[in-house]
């Protein structure tokens, strides 16, 4: 099974998609565990992104700052506010991934 979050080069920015799975075994007891640790250990910078209602506040991904807010998930918006949401973590993994000092001139 693959990973519920998409990530970026070298698996530093993971990006986990919240919404109702979150409950599933599976996530609470593989992928939740990894996606912590890596955050503690390896210092990657977690993006939660919630796309439908879920237990976000009652999980362990509740002391990152999610995307948006777990009141308005991605389901509930319309087009224009989605892809602002998604603008802004994109442009926030690209700041990531793409530091000034690693930027040719």
């Amino acid at each position: 099974m693959s990973p519920i979050y998409p990530s970026g080069a070298g698996g530093n920015t993971p990006v986990p998609l919240l919404q109702p799975f979150l409950a599933s075994d599976f996530i609470h007891d593989e992928e939740l565990p990894r996606l912590l640790k890596s955050a503690q250990n390896d210092g990657c910078t977690v993006f939660p992104l919630i796309v439908g209602h879920c237990t976000y506040r009652l999980s362990s991904l509740a002391k990152f700052q999610a995307s948006n807010g777990p009141d308005e998930p991605l389901e509930s918006l319309n087009v224009g506010q989605q892809n602002k949401i998604l603008v802004r973590v994109a442009e926030e993994i690209s700041a990531i991934m793409n530091p000034p000092s690693a930027r040719r001139t």
